[in-house]
């Protein structure tokens, strides 16, 4: 599990037209531009969906990858690792993606289950977000208001 709540939400690929192949968590729970960060920054198109990716040629130099300069040997390397990957995805023609939400039995996001997840994190308070700051400069008017501050 996840850190935060968002960790816990994923993208469930099916036909691919309406997942972001960079931007959202689809291929093993995290987005290519977080796995393949130096990818995503020499990428043309950052808002390509997972389809119009799959229907492209899957070649370093195909269509599918157009680069905003000339990739160096290590890039190449990446875009060969990111490949082999989506080597094992299957698209499902006529199935909309969805959204998978990993804490709850039902695969569904509800009020309660973000309720409890959150509810259950130690959180630690910072002692310092209960303390006011005095001004450093008060005019005449301002010595007779009161000096108890309350939230």
């Amino acid at each position: 599990m996840g850190s935060g709540l968002l960790d816990n939400i994923f993208r469930k690929v099916e036909d691919g037209a309406s997942s972001l192949f960079w931007m959202d968590p689809w291929l093993d729970c995290v987005s290519l531009d977080v796995r393949y960060t130096r990818l995503f920054d020499l990428a043309v198109n950052k808002f390509v969906n997972v389809a119009e990716m799959f229907s492209l040629y899957w070649e370093v130099n195909g269509e599918a990858w157009k680069w905003g300069r000339r990739l160096f040997a290590w890039d190449e390397g990446f875009v060969r690792e990111c490949m082999a990957q989506l080597l094992l995805v299957v698209l499902q023609v006529g199935v909309t993606d969805g959204w998978i939400y990993k804490l709850h039995s039902s695969n569904r996001y509800t009020i309660k289950s973000a309720y409890n997840y959150l509810t259950r994190l130690d959180v630690a308070i910072d002692d310092r977000c209960n303390h006011v700051e005095e001004p450093l400069m008060t005019s005449a008017s301002d010595e007779s208001a009161s000096d108890d501050v309350s939230f």
